[in-house]
């Protein structure tokens, strides 16, 4: 028990200050992109989750990840769990990493919003059983895998992700090049 404490602080602090050196924030990527045409940080976070696709399938398949409990009511509550996500990262002014790591640096507005996060995380599980009573079960369509849905392997769908990834830097550079003339 006390190694897997000592682990999980030793991530924490190697996550922390990569977030806090590296800036990584999810919604400063997007805004970023397409406010100032700054490509950096959104070009790192595909290429994360493309090293995340390739990892999480060969963790599954090798059967170091075995089932997982899975609360989603299906694709409709991750979509409003999304656009619920992204309206508390507008008024946040970032996600919940980039919230954190401004914490660390001593951004008295982001304890604000980390507070703010807390709560939400709290309401929705006390809420939980009413929710997932009331709204979560009536709307779900199931849950629905790309593998399952386009009714090909995994591995197809990471290597799907690893050509669109390549071909979204590639359009950025040409763009970037015809910027330059």
């Amino acid at each position: 028990m006390v190694n897997i404490i000592l682990v999980s602080i030793l991530i924490g602090l190697i996550y922390g200050f990569t977030l806090q050196k590296c800036q990584i924030c999810f919604t400063s990527a997007f805004r970023d992109y397409f406010l100032f045409k700054e490509g950096q940080l959104i070009k790192a976070l595909l290429f994360l989750v493309l090293l995340q696709m390739i990892l999480f399938h060969f963790f599954a398949s090798t059967g170091l990840i075995i089932e997982f409990d899975e609360k989603q009511g299906g694709i409709l509550s991750l979509v409003i769990g999304g656009l619920i996500f992204g309206v508390g990262a507008i008024f946040a002014g970032g996600c919940a990493s980039g919230t954190l790591y401004r914490v660390g640096e001593g951004q008295m507005m982001s304890v604000f919003a980390l507070f703010g996060m807390l709560f939400g995380i709290g309401l929705f599980a006390e809420l939980y059983d009413i929710l997932n009573r009331t709204l979560i079960q009536p709307l779900s369509v199931g849950n629905i895998r790309i593998p399952e849905l386009l009714n090909i392997s995994s591995i197809a769908v990471v290597t799907i992700g690893a050509i669109f990834f390549l071909i979204i830097l590639l359009l950025k550079n040409i763009m970037m090049k015809k910027q330059i003339e």
